[in-house]
């Protein structure tokens, strides 16, 4: 069940969610938790990222 909660705080990253919406979702009380330990940049997201600055 644990691991649910790393792979949906990454697909949320990917879809574009914002940091309060994927925060509320997983229902953590800081940001600094989702951010630390549930979210996860994938190679999709790097890519994304890179092409807009190219």
């Amino acid at each position: 069940m644990h691991d649910l909660r790393h792979s949906s705080a990454t697909l949320f990253i990917e879809a574009g969610a914002s940091m309060k919406a994927k925060q509320e979702r997983l229902g953590h009380k800081q940001k600094q938790t989702t951010d630390d330990i549930y979210v996860h940049v994938t190679k999709k997201v790097s890519r994304e990222l890179a092409s807009k600055f190219n």
